[in-house]
């Protein structure tokens, strides 16, 4: 067998084809099939988790108003039980409160002519009723008649405020 000289020029037939060429820029090759399902099976699920945030959300804030309610609520009785006129004070709207605080026999009431262990009477809040800025709830106590409490948001926390009843009763004189 004679052997052909090798001709550098020629690429001996065991050389690996001629690479393609490189895409234009701004052109790109389609991503395969199960790239893109891959890509819309994940733009599905963000989206039922961003949708499931919003709503847990909103129902936390809503739920937030109602849990604030009740300890604001549960602070004002315990306040009153106790005689603590500063915490009175505290818990209303502001113009409730400066009534109350020009009132020298209740703005004058000395901690510690009060009981060691102040008494507390147990309660029962329920029925709390938001409509905007303003909301309702009634305090019930064993062998007492239950009582509805109004409240007024006043910048981020909520004020016990009498003058929020109109508001839910509006043929009621408050």
């Amino acid at each position: 067998m004679t052997q052909v000289p090798h001709d550098p020029a020629v690429p001996p037939p065991h050389a690996a084809a001629v690479p393609a060429a490189p895409p234009l820029p701004g052109k790109q090759e389609p991503p395969p099939r199960k790239a893109k399902r891959r890509t819309f099976i994940a733009f599905g699920a963000t989206l039922v988790v961003l949708a499931a945030g919003g709503s847990g959300l909103y129902f936390a804030l809503r739920g937030g108003d109602e849990a604030d309610i009740r300890m604001v609520v549960d602070r004002f009785v315990t306040a009153v039980d106790t005689g603590d006129s500063a915490e009175i004070v505290a818990l209303l709207c502001p113009e409730e409160a400066a009534g109350i605080s020009e009132n020298d026999d209740v703005a004058a009431i000395d901690p510690s002519d009060q009981l060691a262990a102040p008494i507390t009477h147990p309660r029962e809040i329920t029925d709390v009723e938001v409509v905007g800025d303003i909301a309702s709830t009634r305090v019930s106590r064993p062998n007492q008649d239950s009582f509805t409490l109004y409240l007024r948001r006043d910048g981020e926390a909520w004020k016990v405020c009498a003058d929020a009843k109109p508001a839910f009763h509006p043929n009621t004189p408050s």
